[in-house]
């Protein structure tokens, strides 16, 4: 099954036809015939990102783009990330809420900037657009 992210990011903010961009790219992910899982995206008029991730059964896997509420900005990911419990007790206060390891990585990166990538373990791709 085709899975994956995509992205388009024009710093002039003339992207035209964002959704037939959408739609071209998604298909792209749907176009293996089976119907599991679906294309999230967002887009503006600079940006377009968007992704399709099926869940093979653990519970914290999300599949659909995620906004920050530490910052202004969205996250996207693929794969998987093999210490996200450790990461979860290690570094972030026990009264955060974190839904899932989209959520977990978006709490990282403002406390940790860049280097929070450091920290994680696992096979993945990950996509963060910091408006």
């Amino acid at each position: 099954m085709s899975q994956g992210i995509f992205g388009l990011i024009d710093f002039n903010g003339d992207i035209e036809s964002p959704n037939d961009l959408i739609s071209k790219m998604g298909a792209f992910l749907q176009r293996d015939g089976n119907n599991i899982g679906k294309v999230s995206y967002v887009f503006d008029n600079h940006y377009i990102l968007g992704m399709k991730r099926t869940n093979d059964g653990t519970p914290y896997q999300q599949q659909e783009i995620a906004q920050s509420g530490d910052f202004e900005g969205f996250g996207m990911i693929h794969g998987e990330i093999h210490n996200y419990q450790n990461l979860l007790k290690d570094y972030l206060p026990k009264d955060t809420r974190c839904q899932g390891d989209l959520d977990l990585i978006l709490h990282l990166y403002p406390r940790y900037g860049l280097q929070f990538a450091r920290k994680l373990n696992g096979l993945f791709s990950l996509a963060i657009l910091d408006q």
